[in-house]
């Protein structure tokens, strides 16, 4: 069967947008229903409330943790911090970037002339959008547009290599070049995330083959995607540049914000195996976490038995059988690629944007192959299952940060109502709290920093001022203008604030001097 040749990428989107009004619509529903709550409400946390309060000083720390292109984003779209806007943002793009998916599936199946259910479709947006580990990454505000655009950036590039036989191959090219290099620069899991992209593309060859009973061959996978996979390298290699390059144009020292989680080397290597052979086990053996689910493994078991019922026996189909297998085993290890390298547990938005588009491939892949109407309704119904429960998840998470946020309001005002009635001149003095609160009510949850009060943030660190810190950008944020002890005068008066009453007992605010300690518990 002759091959379609793309010939025009703005009708092919525009052909793609008539036929798939519906996916599109359900998509971005799906996705302003997601993530609406802080597109309505407009809280913020970690590190959001640290960049609004010293602007310079953050964009110092992305360059010293690997991002230079957020230190360009912010000195591009200027320092004031629109969260309503970055927020909107991240879902538009992030849904933006879900219909290009099912844009490049659409295409590499008509190109061997093969036309796709668009029920099957809606698999990708239901997966992918509602994952509870993107509210993790959500979360960061002030990341939150250039995060989602790189997502779609990736998948952009990848679609223009579809159109090198009918446009200027060396333009495709540069823009596949300039697209990945912005987002590796934006975020270092992005290589992993075209890994992932790439290997969607080559299941979905795998799967043309099949269906026109064709065989894959080592050579025309090699020069199918090479072009691509050298473009990844050498945009990485311009993101390492221009990570060196920016640190010494600063004068920065490079942070172990990540190299300082790796324990290998640093513990008996067979303990670092058993810990990560323990953590990969906990995350694909669970039902419903705040962060994963059984769907993962679901997913697995869905492309084995695919394997099982189309490639296993068929001797003379064995290259695409062989390489079905592989793909999968890669995918597996991309999914925990930062449990790998860390030999510990990352936190959960290490994990995006690789972990939720490989959980959807496994489903999306699985029901291409199928073909009876009962296994392909079953497999949509429990599709449906996990969108809803995932949903229901990120939602709930979005609420309780909602309620910390408020909560941490209002604490904070009691504290300046202290202040106030001590008759205390915010500018003339220095707070410092001793201790910790955090929120306790029935809605509150904590996953990771989703939910974590304000009033707690920093409390690991020991006794130092950074949860002070936090606190003061938020009054300061909010118009009451204090300033924090710095780490000296903290620890010099820590041992007489700590044998105060806890708040707000009568004993519970002292002022010395020129500071004034308030002991939180």
């Amino acid at each position: 069967m002759a091959n379609k040749i793309l010939l025009n990428p703005f009708a092919d989107i525009k052909g793609f947008i008539k036929s798939n009004k519906f996916n599109i619509v359900f998509t971005f529903l799906l996705g302003f229903l997601t993530f609406g709550i802080r597109i309505i409400y407009l809280n913020y946390g970690m590190d959001t409330l640290n960049y609004m309060s010293n602007n310079d000083d953050y964009l110092k720390h992305w360059i010293r943790i690997g991002r230079p292109g957020m230190y360009f984003f912010k000195k591009l779209f200027g320092p004031y911090m629109n969260i309503w806007l970055a927020n909107i943002s991240f879902v538009i793009f992030l849904c933006a970037a879900s219909v290009a998916l099912c844009f490049l599936a659409t295409l590499k199946l008509q190109l061997k002339q093969i036309n796709i259910s668009k029920n099957k479709l809606l698999i990708i947006p239901s997966l992918l959008i509602t994952s509870p580990l993107f509210i993790q990454q959500y979360y960061f505000d002030l990341q939150n547009f250039e995060f989602s655009l790189s997502i779609f950036l990736v998948v952009t590039a990848i679609i223009s290599s579809l159109y090198t036989n009918t446009i200027n191959k060396w333009w495709i090219y540069l823009f596949q070049l300039i697209c990945l290099f912005v987002s590796f620069s934006v975020y270092q899991s992005f290589p992993l995330f075209v890994a992932v992209v790439i290997i969607y593309c080559i299941y979905l060859d795998l799967y043309c083959d099949f269906t026109n009973g064709n065989k894959k061959t080592i050579r025309s996978l090699f020069r199918s995607y090479l072009p691509t996979v050298i473009n990844t390298v050498v945009s990485f290699a311009l993101y390492e540049m221009l990570e060196k390059m920016m640190l010494n144009i600063f004068d920065l020292r490079k942070s172990s914000y990540l190299t300082g989680q790796i324990l290998w080397g640093g513990e008996p290597t067979t303990l670092t195996i058993k810990r990560i052979a323990l953590i990969i086990k906990s995350q694909l053996f669970t039902d419903f976490s705040y962060s994963f689910n059984c769907s993962l493994l679901i997913g697995i078991f869905l492309m084995l038995f695919v394997w099982v019922i189309k490639y296993l026996g068929d001797d003379s189909n064995i290259v695409n059988s062989i390489l079905f297998l592989i793909l999968l085993i890669c995918l597996v290890v991309l999914a925990f690629s930062f449990v790998i390298l860390l030999g510990n547990t990352p936190t959960p938005r290490a994990y995006v944007p690789t972990y939720p588009l490989i959980n959807t491939i496994l489903f999306f892949i699985s029901i291409l192959y199928l073909n009876k109407k009962l296994l392909v309704n079953s497999l949509l119904l429990i599709v449906a299952i996990f969108s809803a429960k995932q949903l229901l998840l990120s939602t709930n998470l979005l609420q309780a940060d909602q309620i910390r946020y408020e909560q941490d309001l209002q604490f904070i005002n009691r504290i300046e109502v202290q202040l106030d009635n001590r008759h205390v001149n915010p500018e003339t003095h220095k707070l410092m709290l001793i201790g910790y609160r955090d929120n306790n009510t029935a809605l509150n949850i904590e996953d990771d920093l989703v939910g974590m009060s304000m009033l707690r943030f920093g409390d690991f660190t020991g006794n130092t001022n950074a949860m002070t810190e936090n606190v003061v950008s938020i009054m300061n944020l909010n118009g009451y203008n204090i300033k924090s002890v710095n780490s000296k005068e903290y620890k010099k008066l820590y041992d007489e604030g700590n044998r105060m009453q806890k708040f707000p007992e009568k004993e519970s605010v002292l002022v010395k001097n020129d500071v004034v300690i308030v002991k939180i518990n």
